[in-house]
């Protein structure tokens, strides 16, 4: 049921992807519910003005306009200079240069009219008369040489509009007939628009699409030079060539164009039957042959929907139009869109004009927008648009005010130089804003504004008031002019917002001219009269040597150290400027609209398409990597339209970024380079009470008595709970201190101890103590406790239940000593107990009375003497204490030993064994630090290499579960390393990943689970410790989503490379473990180079880095995958960059593949397996022993645990003796391979049955795991294979050559007669019988004890196995029934020989004659190509000795016989030598028979027979070189085969998977060592030689004195 529930969103299923949570984590803020743009007929990207029509959906925005539509015209600046608002859309439209011309719709107030609009005059228009009013059919509009043209498919109409027209004025113009010039087409052509190119303007010609009878485009330049409407003087010249096609009645239905900046036209026309023609430069250049059934065209490319038909489905292509003349479909490509994306393709085309949303903002979960003259609030939680805000002027920008720290309301600046304020008394409540009246103004004109956006604590604001050039700064609802303050103010001058690791806020005055670059700082301070005073002084001055590289306006600026660099940013480039030299260094197209500065080194930004970056889009640049290696690469995160629109905003509160992906959507995200994600809407730390993790949910209780619910993984809110019952507003968190953080903290979670504010009145000393608290000896002696200063507060328990319940445990009194007075409270458990610290180590333990209503009473249960004040005070935690307070941790001084005492009496419970805790190893704080209960009888610990494991004290301090922690030795400045590790800052991802990546090993390895539900639980957690548990609680998860991005690339994107990778992003990417737990080594399998160059950065000197290699969800590494992909070569990688890896790094993860390499026969695995010989820190210690050497191995060897009781190994490695040798101890890091019973050693060893690699039995770590298996896989081979043989053998061999030949010459009279055969056989026969059936079972459990079978059938030891128990037992049945016939005799004597077989097979287990079996059978297998030449040579003899046989009529002279069987067994007689020459004269043809015998003999008996002696040496001479390896091999064999005989019982006594093999070796101390110390020995004679000289002869001195 849990894994159906928690943790069930699509990105963390198998198949994840980082864009299904990049969808979960956004918050898209839909923009179409206030408005749809609907079109444009922007077609020139040449052009100034871009018209487009926009549709008002919010019933509000309607209310205010006053319609429906809006018709507005942007210029290049993104400068809104035309609007009107419409109730209906308009009924058609065109832009030429400097002209926009619109007809109305016919029930618009005003139809009557046709506008020009003269974007030079500041959109003043002619006003026309519309006299073709009632024909809908003339919507062609166009202007040229002063005239204005209207048309339909076959007239057009002209009249002359070359009056006058003031700046923003309007002219009317009512044309009577005269006045009015129509032209007719004609019917064979069809009139479909005109349109204008930088040729035509400077002509003053208009363009006219054409169709012709063919049904193409002609691009007919329309000239009327006279302009004399009288005369008429229309005329008509081709554009361009116009090549006709045998195309009838198929009429063109629909026709988009564009036209690039270098004037080249593009275009596509749709035709009745479907096809389309494709034009450039205004030439049809193709046409399809594909039926399709929409276009749509922008500057970029052109888009298709192809028909479904033939059985295949609709389908979108795409044609960019940088293929020139090329465009066709021959170049087209696939894509995907929605409906509702088809729609919007028109965007690109105006995002270079069209900024409608010229600026917006986040605060708390409220979204607020600038449109025109109106601000919008949305609710983010809600998805609704709240409420509008109307002022006077247009919004340039809408802004965070600081009202004190970090806490905000809304400043939004007007185009008129007002400052408007939006506030509200509860940010998290969209509704409670409101429009707040103020009289702040700036004077003059705008020069250049902008925000504080590193810290939103200032707008600063450039403005000219009639000359005088002012300097504004608007904070705290303060206007401050800051002229006085700066320098060199100029109205060239501008503000450039400033991102640096300064923790002040810095901003940038930047004079372009003279290249002066000044960085400001502004901050509050106390005076010296102790007042809040505003500050702002010079930083920096920087006076740039070359400011004409410089090329456009400067829009942000960021350093990571203004001491060297800073970045200044344009449209076009970024700019480094290095502040030792001045000089300016370019990075050109970098197409940055907006950016982000975040972390001191993740710069997000808006970013334009150029010839760098094939895709608009939100990026992210890594400044570093930039400065380290000057390579100025990014990476795209989303898909954005950008253009003009390219504010990035960010709010600190939320962590949250906004930025507009298209005209419909803005998208708020978290901060994409992080793995933290902060709660959206969450309210100050202070604000909580209680929280709890509830799986994939975080549930938090504030104190206004609201339960609020938020998606643990995503941070998105989900649910808010008033509660009505309880009423917690007077309570705060108890805490003795500030600093006090033990209920602050997850440690006790979801409990919370509560303190109510103020203190009872009516509660004493007296009333609350028991009088034998209060009681002294010696009188009128004032008791100590009532010395101590106090109040009696109300303290309640309470605990979350879900997120619509809270459970109030219980209520107490209790004293509370005051702020800064030690006073430390924790409550069991079970609720039973509590325990409190007081000053000078007063430690009480009481246990709980209920009383009524949830009251209770603690009794004191005991006063703790002799506390472990030391140990406790590493931590604020209650770490040494059990969770149900009956147990704790202390240390006995006298016996220098850790011990578990009961709390109740103090009495030592158990004494921890020095192998686990060694006090006199190390400090004894420092071993409390590691140590942890996990419940009464389990605790977990560490040591100071990192090895970590869980014992249950109860059962001997029994390992119940072991890992090797990860990074441990880059632990440092933890004060408990469970409790209270150094609070990481939101920005530490690298260290946070790290601790991800310990985690995951502690639940994976020492907690032991496996569902995903499990693992994510510890994964993706909370952190409460930020700035000493006073910032917000932010989601910690185990990745980012561009790293995730970036692996997703990697595995789809074969040509990508890590080259422009930073290492230190590599790293990040390193230790990122994703959904389902695959990591960058998961994603990378398939890319074996890609792989490579991970290892290699990790291993560049200063830099290195460990590489995560763990199992994904389904129990697959890395190492799996390869295998299951059969990408062998990465797997070999593998095997050698693993092969130095830490202990316990990946050695539980790999499991079988070690086999499968084995079998696949990669070069690396046996230096791998070699490799895998380690020591820890505790095994190094041990140098000296005399080693329990067992027979004749030369190295002693045990399982052992990694962190182990070395008495526990002593006896088993070492002997007692007075002479000790220098010894090495090393563990085998191949874990489970010592084992039996499990899949991955019965795959390790049928791989090294099956390999034809000899060398790898060679390798140390396979004798080692060989010799320890052996003596088991012996000791049962003998016991229940050998043995039984034995005695089957011998009652078979009775049997078969004394009594059966005996039975079956008797002759059937005789079988009445029972003689002593007959006892004999009554009794061996069932003896027979029994045995055969008891090997018979035996080998049916190996076949099926095996998954394939046709691997046990490729053996042929399984054939001497399992024939002989079925045979014999037909034998001696046929035998007891008399059944008799002469083929039964083969039969006999095959077993017979199967069974001597079988006997070699046992053979193989003594080190003696194992290797000659295995030659035996090594020289038959080399010998099998040999036996087939030979098999052909002796067919060919026999064939011609039968050939020549039968020249002869006579049998008898017929010497090869009559057959060709008869002639091959002849012909292999010859090839040994026996045969019989004498008929050959007899022969008729006697002299070739003599021919063919010499050349028998020669090839056979002399060639043949001597080259399958040299064949046989030579396999000989290779067994006996290696046959020590053989021989292991052999039992590799033994031990694979039979280990199915081994009972479940004695394999798991025999060894335990949770250990490892222990090997220690002799040692010798090489030469130059010796040397060393020779030389070194003799150098200290010589010195205590002169040292006693000089003493003697003072001693001398002194007796002669």
């Amino acid at each position: 049921m849990i894994e159906n529930v928690f943790y069930n969103t699509d990105f963390l299923k198998n198949g994840g992807t980082s864009e299904q949570f990049f969808n979960q984590i956004s918050y898209p803020v839909q923009l179409n519910d206030l408005y749809e743009i609907r079109d444009t007929c922007y077609y020139h990207q040449a052009m100034e003005y871009c018209p487009v029509l926009i549709e008002i959906m919010d019933e509000r925005l309607k209310t205010h306009y006053g319609g429906n539509f809006l018709i507005q015209v942007w210029n290049k600046k993104g400068e809104k200079c035309f609007e009107k608002v419409l109730q209906y859309r308009v009924h058609s439209w065109n832009v030429f240069t400097d002209h926009f011309i619109y007809r109305l719709h016919p029930d618009e107030a005003g139809a009557e009219w046709i506008y020009v609009h003269v974007m030079t005059k500041k959109a003043g228009y002619f006003k026309i008369k519309d006299f073709v009013r009632d024909d809908p059919s003339f919507k062609y509009l166009g202007v040229c040489n002063c005239c204005f043209y209207i048309g339909n498919t076959n007239t057009i109409k002209v009249i002359d509009i070359n009056f006058v027209l003031e700046d923003g004025g309007c002219t009317t113009l009512e044309p009577t007939p005269e006045k009015i010039l129509t032209y007719q087409i004609g019917e064979q052509c069809k009139l479909h628009g005109f349109f204008e190119n930088k040729f035509a303007k400077e002509q003053l010609y208009m363009i006219c699409l054409v169709e012709t009878e063919d049904n193409q485009i002609d691009f007919a330049r329309l000239y009327f030079w006279s302009r004399q409407i009288e005369k008429g003087d229309l005329g008509f010249l081709q554009y361009t060539e116009v090549v006709h096609r045998d195309v009838k009645l198929d009429p063109i239905i629909k026709y988009k164009q564009i036209i690039h900046q270098s004037q080249f036209q593009f275009g596509v026309a749709l035709r009745d039957s479907g096809k389309v023609d494709f034009y450039w430069n205004s030439t049809r250049v193709s046409t399809s042959e594909e039926v399709f059934s929409d276009i749509e065209i922008n500057f970029e490319s052109i888009y298709l929907i192809k028909k479904a038909q033939d059985g295949e489905p609709e389908k979108k292509v795409v044609i960019h139009t940088k293929w020139d003349t090329r465009v066709s479909m021959m170049v087209a490509e696939d894509f995907t869109c929605t409906p509702q994306e088809w729609t919007k393709l028109f965007y690109r085309s105006i995002s270079n004009h069209f900024k409608f949303y010229p600026s917006y903002c986040l605060i708390n979960t409220s979204f607020f927008l600038a449109h025109g003259n109106i601000i919008s609030l949305f609710d983010i939680i809600k998805k609704e648009w709240v409420k509008h805000f109307f002022v006077e002027e247009k919004v340039l920008k809408v802004f965070r005010n600081e009202k004190v720290d970090h806490v905000y309301n809304l400043g939004a600046y007007l185009d008129n130089g007002r400052i408007k304020l939006i506030d509200s008394e509860d940010t998290s409540d969209p509704s409670m804003w409101e429009m707040k009246l103020n009289k702040y103004g700036t004077k003059g004109e705008l020069i250049s504004m902008a925000c504080d956006m590193e810290h939103y604590r200032m707008l600063y604001i450039i403005t000219n008031d009639a000359g005088t050039i002012n300097l504004y700064g608007f904070t705290r609802e303060t206007l401050y002019i800051f002229n006085t303050l700066v320098h060199e103010l100029k109205a060239e001058t501008i503000i450039v917002p400033f991102f640096s690791p300064a923790e002040r806020t810095e901003f940038i005055l930047y004079n372009q001219a003279p290249g002066d670059v000044r960085v400001y700082t502004h901050y509050w301070a106390n005076n010296a009269d102790g007042v809040l005073t505003f500050y702002l002084t010079l930083v920096k001055h920087y006076t740039i040597a070359n400011p004409t590289a410089v090329k456009g306006n400067v829009h942000a600026c960021m350093s990571t150290d203004k001491e060297k660099f800073l970045f200044l940013i344009d449209q076009t480039n970024f700019y480094k400027l290095n502040v030792q030299t001045k000089q300016i260094v370019t990075y050109t197209d970098q197409n940055v609209i907006g950016l982000q500065f975040l972390d001191n080194t993740f710069c997000y930004t808006m970013t334009n398409k150029s010839t760098k970056r094939d895709q608009y889009g939100f990026y992210v640049y890594d400044i570093q990597q930039l400065l380290d290696q000057e390579k100025d690469n990014n990476f795209i995160l989303d898909t954005s339209l950008v253009g003009q629109n390219g504010l990035i905003d960010f709010s600190g509160d939320n962590q949250r970024l906004s930025y507009m992906k298209d005209y419909d959507t803005i998208q708020i995200v978290p901060s994409l380079h992080r793995n933290v994600i902060n709660f959206m809407g969450m309210l100050d730390r202070n604000q909580y009470l209680a929280t709890k993790k509830m799986k994939d949910k975080f549930i938090a209780l504030d104190k206004r008595n609201v339960l609020t619910t938020w998606n643990s993984v995503t941070g998105k809110l989900e649910n808010v709970q008033k509660l009505k019952d309880v009423d917690l507003s007077q309570y705060d968190i108890f805490a003795y201190e500030d600093q006090d953080i033990i209920w602050k903290m997850d440690w006790y979670q979801p409990r919370a101890l509560l303190i109510q504010r103020d203190p009872l009145e009516n509660m004493t000393d007296d009333t609350f103590y028991d009088p034998d608290m209060l009681r002294t000896s010696l009188e009128n002696n004032k008791p100590y406790i009532k010395i101590m200063g106090k109040k009696f507060h109300n303290f309640k328990l309470i605990e979350i239940v879900n997120e619509f319940e809270v459970k109030e445990h219980f209520t107490f009194i209790h004293p509370f000593y005051g702020k800064g007075s030690y006073q430390r409270i924790f409550i069991s458990e079970n609720l039973e107990y509590m325990f409190e610290r007081l000053v000078n180590q007063r430690c009480f333990l009481y246990q709980k009375h209920k009383g009524m209503f949830q009251q209770v009473k603690w009794k004191l249960a005991k006063r703790l003497t002799q506390w472990p004040m030391d140990m406790s005070e590493c931590t604020y935690a209650n770490y040494l204490f059990s969770p149900d307070l009956m147990y704790y941790l202390d240390y006995d001084r006298k016996k220098n030993e850790f011990v578990i005492k009961e709390s109740l009496t103090q009495k030592v419970r158990q004494s921890i064994p020095k192998g686990l805790m060694n006090p006199a190893e190390g400090d004894v704080k420092k071993y409390a630090q590691h140590f942890k209960w996990i419940d009464s009888r389990t605790i977990k610990f560490v040591n100071s290499e990192g090895i970590e494991k869980i014992v249950d004290i109860m059962d001997g301090f029994k390992e119940i579960a072991y890992a090797a922690v990860p990074l441990f030795k880059d632990e440092k400045d933890y004060k408990h390393y469970y409790f209270y590790r150094k609070p990481l800052e939101l920005g530490d991802t690298l260290q946070r990943l790290k601790t991800k990546y310990q985690r995951y090993k502690d639940v994976y390895y020492l907690d032991n689970k496996r569902q995903p539900w499990q693992i994510y639980d510890k994964l993706f957690d909370v952190d409460f410790s930020i700035d000493a548990c006073k910032y917000k609680y932010v989601i910690d998860l185990s990745f980012t989503f561009l790293h995730w991005r970036l692996a997703e690339t990697i595995r789809s994107q074969p040509d990508f490379t890590l080259d422009d990778i930073d290492n230190s992003q590599l790293e990040l990417l390193a230790y990122n473990i994703f959904p389902w737990c695959n990591t960058v080594l998961h994603y990378g399998t398939k890319r074996q180079e890609i792989i490579k160059q991970i290892y290699q950065q990790s291993e560049v000197e200063n830099e290195q880095f460990e590489i995560p290699f763990i199992n994904n969800l389904n129990g697959e590494s890395p190492m799996h995958q390869c295998m299951n992909d059969r990408e062998f070569k990465t797997a070999d990688l593998l095997f050698e960059k693993l092969a130095h890896a830490p202990i316990d790094h990946h050695s539980r993860a790999i499991g079988w593949t070690v086999s499968m390499a084995i079998d696949q026969g990669l070069t690396n695995v046996n230096a791998y397996i070699e490799a895998r010989f380690l020591q820890t820190e505790q095994i190094k210690t041990i140098r000296r022993g005399n080693l329990n050497l067992q027979g004749r191995m030369l190295y002693s060897q045990t399982q052992a645990q990694l962190w182990m009781d070395v008495k526990e190994i002593e006896t088993t490695l070492f002997k007692e003796s007075p002479v000790e040798q220098d010894i090495q101890l090393e563990f085998l890091d191949l874990p489970k391979l010592h084992c039996y019973g499990n899949k991955t050693t019965d795959a390790f060893f049928d791989a090294l049955s099956n390999t034809d690699s000899i060398e790898l039995f060679a390798n140390r770590g396979v004798q080692t795991i060989i010799d320890y298996k052996w003596k088991l896989a012996k000791e049962y081979t003998i016991k229940r294979l050998f043995v039984p043989f034995i005695f089957f053998m011998i009652v078979y061999f009775v049997y078969s050559n004394f009594i059966f030949p005996v039975r079956f010459h008797e002759k059937e009279s005789e079988y009445n007669k029972i003689g002593d055969y007959d006892y004999a056989f009554y009794v061996l026969g069932p003896s027979i019988l029994l045995v055969s059936t008891y090997f018979l079972v035996t080998e049916l459990r190996q076949l099926f004890s095996q998954n394939n079978w046709a691997e046990y059938f490729s053996s042929i030891w399984n054939y001497f196995d399992i024939i002989p128990p079925i045979v014999i037992p037909l034998i001696v049945i046929q035998d007891f029934l008399r059944v008799k016939y002469d083929f039964q005799h083969t039969i006999h004597s095959f077993a017979s020989m199967f069974m001597w077989f079988k006997f070699l097979y046992f053979l193989r287990i003594y080190k003696e004659t194992g290797y000659l079996i295995r030659m035996i059978v090594e020289v038959v297998k080399d010998m099998r190509i040999f036996f087939v030449v030979l098999i052909v040579v002796l067919c060919a003899f026999a064939d011609a000795f039968l050939s020549l046989s039968n020249a002869n009529s006579d049998e008898k002279v017929q010497f090869a016989g009559t057959d060709f069987f008869s002639a091959l067994l002849y012909s292999y007689r010859t090839s040994l030598g026996d045969f019989q020459a004498e008929s050959y004269n007899d022969s008729v043809q006697g002299l070739s028979v003599w021919i063919i015998f010499l050349l028998s003999t020669i090839l056979v008996l002399i060639v043949m027979l001597n080259l399958l002696i040299a064949i046989i040496s030579e396999s000989f001479a290779k067994i006996n070189d290696v046959a020590e390896q053989a021989s292991y091999q052999e039992r590799a064999r033994i031990i694979s085969e039979n280990s199915y005989l081994i009972p479940a019982a004695r394999a798991l006594t025999f060894s335990d998977k949770k250990k490892y093999m222990l090997v220690a070796r002799e040692i010798e101390i090489d030469k130059s060592s010796n040397d060393e110390v020779h030389e070194l020995k003799e150098r200290v004679i010589k010195l205590e030689n002169t040292l006693n000289e000089k003493l003697d002869k003072i001693l001398a001195a002194v007796k002669k004195d």
